[in-house]
């Protein structure tokens, strides 16, 4: 009963919330070694709840996905969402895992003081490097389905099934298939946050209304510049 639906609506009852990362590529496992436990911490990925009972935000179950994605294509997660996803969408300056560019911004702790960049075996969860310009390349396709150049990639009625909210959720917090459904007041968006040592980033989206806002910040209090902007976005919006 572990589905795919359920991995990817964070309903499939898995463990492990996110993963801390590693210091060098070198310490970095493999993709079935992290599954297996090898997370710096963070644990092995089992089941914990009955499968469809309950909401429980899992990165855990996208390693999952990872791993049956590459096991099905035969390609690394990394090439293939290349291939399928980031060039289609002109997002040249992204890929999965990280890439030591000097182009990159150098990540702070809670302190502001510089820190290393961690990586991950976990990319489909943790390892997607961005820019703002790039991200909203993505946020144009998920506000607008039905464009030729967003069908390339994806069926328009793929895209809404994906933005359509599995149940159960939590209070505040439910998801589709990768979008997250989040209510903050009365404001209510679709969308996903992101949060790694050194790292806060966020993508709001209201499909309703077309709008959307993307934040990316190189710092762990990035939180404290995201909220009051995202206060002041959402007095713009139409009533949802």
């Amino acid at each position: 009963r572990v589905t795919l639906r359920r991995m990817l609506s964070h309903t499939a009852g898995l463990s492990l919330h996110g993963y801390p990362g590693f210091a060098t590529a070198t310490d970095t496992p493999t993709l079935k070694a992290s599954l297996a436990g090898e997370t710096n911490g963070a644990g092995a990925v089992h089941l914990i709840a009955e499968p469809g009972s309950n909401w429980q935000y899992s990165g855990g179950g996208y390693t999952m996905a990872q791993l049956m994605l590459e096991d099905v294509t035969g390609i690394s997660f990394a090439a293939y969402m290349k291939r399928e996803v980031l060039d289609p969408l002109d997002m040249r300056s992204s890929g999965f895992g990280w890439s030591d560019s000097s182009n990159a911004a150098t990540p702070h702790d809670e302190n502001g003081a510089p820190i290393a960049p961690v990586r991950f075996a976990a990319l489909a969860a943790a390892g997607l490097e961005t820019t703002c310009n790039d991200l909203s390349r993505f946020a144009v396709a998920s506000l607008n389905p039905s464009e030729p150049s967003t069908q390339a990639i994806l069926k328009a009625e793929t895209i809404q099934l994906m933005q359509r909210k599995v149940e159960p959720g939590t209070p505040g917090r439910s998801s589709g298939l990768g979008y997250q459904h989040m209510q903050f007041g009365p404001t209510s968006t679709i969308g996903h946050l992101g949060s790694n040592a050194g790292w806060e980033a966020a993508m709001f989206l209201q499909p309703e209304s077309g709008d959307a806002l993307i934040m990316l910040t190189n710092g762990t209090n990035g939180t404290q510049v995201q909220r009051p902007i995202f206060a002041m976005w959402a007095k713009t919006l139409p009533p949802n």
